[in-house]
């Protein structure tokens, strides 16, 4: 079974096994872009995903998230930590997933606000405003006053308004590698827009994978 397939079964049968998607996972991380992509594009033999039917949120693993991720997100692997995941799923089974983590921005980074560093769906409509709000009022219960996220400049930010986050502007982008610390550049380099949104109160807590 291909690298994709192996976790595409995993993903709709809920039988997401801790030691084998972690090394997917650590695999797939250390590819680039393009190398990714070419990994994880949907086969036409996986596994039938839903996209209609009620939206349930939960929390979830990080190891869950980030397989989904790996899967679907456009331009990014998954990270390597997180304050907590939240996974949108239809009769048990994930369509979307967010993983919010301490900001990447060290000016940022002060204790009350969070970054949603990662948001994939598999194309359910709603599925990522729905985890936004989640993941909102989630980092609200957990006494987080601040929630931010970047975009690309070409994305339209429209599940990020209709979640009621504001844009802050341009922010981000630009090479990691300096002079005296080269880097491989794994991600877009291109300016970001930075969208936040304040934590208005806290609301029951997801679901907690048993």
């Amino acid at each position: 079974m291909s690298l994709v397939l192996f976790v595409q079964d995993r993903v709709a049968r809920g039988r997401m096994t801790p030691v084998a998607v972690s090394r997917v996972n650590a695999l797939v991380r250390r590819l680039d872009n393009e190398g990714r992509l070419m990994v994880c594009a949907p086969g036409s033999k996986a596994p039938t995903i839903p996209t209609t039917g009620k939206l349930e949120v939960r929390e979830i693993h990080l190891r869950d998230a980030g397989a989904f991720v790996n899967l679907y997100h456009r331009h990014l692997a998954s990270p390597v930590g997180h304050i907590f995941s939240i996974g949108c799923l239809i009769d048990g089974v994930m369509v979307g997933a967010a993983i919010v983590s301490r900001p990447v921005s060290r000016h940022l980074d002060d204790g009350k606000t969070v970054e949603i560093t990662r948001l994939a769906s598999n194309g359910t409509r709603n599925v990522c405003s729905k985890l936004l709000g989640a993941a909102r009022r989630e980092a609200g219960r957990r006494n987080h006053t601040r929630v931010v996220t970047y975009t690309l400049s070409a994305e339209p930010g429209t599940s990020l308004r209709a979640a009621g986050f504001q844009c802050d502007g341009p922010a981000g982008g630009g090479k990691w590698s300096r002079r005296g610390r080269r880097r491989a550049d794994r991600q877009p380099t291109e300016r970001k827009l930075r969208w936040s949104s304040p934590c208005t109160g806290a609301s029951p807590a997801p679901e907690k994978q048993s």
